[in-house]
């Protein structure tokens, strides 16, 4: 079902764009979908509910987060749009309805909603999420018998969830429990063990899961379009890139680059692994998508390892080591002579009243 609710103003829709929002309310064993649309039509005004859209996105076990700006919603609307509504957000451009470039940008479920005053606008913020009620509430009880792969265990218990699906399930090392795998817990802490063990990271895009060995992280390779480039910034290794909306940018994929900033003498070549980013949609404003990336994944189990570096020298020994001792000894010796400076006064008073 459409929404029809008017707004008190029509807004201009800038550059073809396209965003629908899809609430899918349950009533009994029935659902009805509720859908926020918006593009342009043949005179570039739209009298629908004006609406914004951000989402975010990462390679971590962190849930997605989304939040959707809706204006001048009715009551009766409001009062259907409650805690835990499946949503559904795609966008992108519609090009005149015959050459669409459109796609899922987010699924997950209502988390919190709040209602303010924007001047005489009805302002109604929805922050969303990756399906929490599945995966930080459902807990997992599971004995394993002798011998099951970490890869059976994971298929195992999405097979047993309603919204979480399983994607590619490819682990640094799929090992076997010999004694079977006891666990009690929550469905992220759970993947969060499995993947320590496996030497894997995992993470969730649109309800489906996908764990990768943690060196080797790439759920295929797309080509930019340099048209749509905005911006870009290096910040200690890695990427912060800013283009033009496009839908198809998700985490774990790897983009192909070939760009050149002359001023800023910046040149970046070559395939990226995106690592987290966002998307904005905003009718009237900004629309664009920014993306962290960098040649490599570096979780945190990979930083502190990468944080100890052995440098020999010419005679085999490790230079950093024996630097840290000789400032040892330098700070010792500089404290002996602190010593002896405190105790000087109290001899000279000392040979001062032998005098008197």
């Amino acid at each position: 079902m459409a929404e029809n609710t008017q707004n008190s103003n029509n807004y201009y829709i800038l550059w073809d764009r396209y965003a629908k929002v899809t609430f899918k309310v349950k009533n009994g064993s029935e659902t009805e979908e509720i859908e926020f649309e918006r593009f342009q039509v043949e005179n570039g005004v739209d009298s629908s509910p004006d609406f914004e859209i951000e989402t975010e996105f990462d390679i971590t076990e962190s849930t997605n987060i989304a939040k959707v700006v809706i204006y001048n919603l009715t009551d009766e609307m409001i009062k259907k749009l409650k805690k835990g509504v499946e949503v559904v957000i795609e966008a992108g451009y519609w090009n005149d309805g015959k050459n669409k470039d459109i796609g899922v940008i987010y699924k997950g479920i209502i988390e919190s909603l709040k209602g303010s005053w924007n001047n005489a606008d009805k302002k109604f913020e929805i922050t969303c999420n990756t399906y929490n009620d599945e995966y930080k509430d459902t807990k997992i009880n599971l004995k394993t018998g002798k011998g099951t792969k970490a890869s059976t265990i994971i298929k195992l218990i999405l097979s047993k969830l309603d919204k979480l699906k399983a994607g590619t399930i490819e682990l640094g090392k799929d090992i076997d429990y010999k004694d079977g795998k006891t666990l009690h817990n929550n469905v992220k802490h759970i993947f969060k063990e499995l993947a320590k063990d496996t030497k894997s990271v995992f993470f969730i895009t649109n309800g489906v899961v996908t764990f990768q060995p943690r060196d080797k992280i790439n759920r295929g390779v797309l080509e930019f379009d340099s048209n749509r480039f905005q911006d870009i910034k290096e910040n200690d290794g890695t990427y912060t890139l800013k283009a033009i909306f496009d839908h198809r940018f998700q985490e774990g994929f790897k983009i192909n680059l070939d760009l050149k900033k002359t001023f800023e003498q910046l040149e970046i070549k070559g395939e990226y692994l995106i690592t987290k980013g966002k998307h904005v949609m905003n009718f009237k404003t900004d629309a664009y998508t920014e993306l962290e990336i960098r040649t490599k994944f570096d979780d945190e189990e990979t930083k502190k390892a990468n944080e100890i570096e052995i440098v020999t020298g010419k005679k085999g020994k490790n230079e950093k080591s024996s630097k840290k001792k000789k400032i040892k000894k330098k700070v010792k010796k500089m404290e002996r002579i602190k010593k002896i400076k405190r105790k000087k006064p109290k001899r000279q008073q000392k040979r001062n009243e032998e005098r008197q």
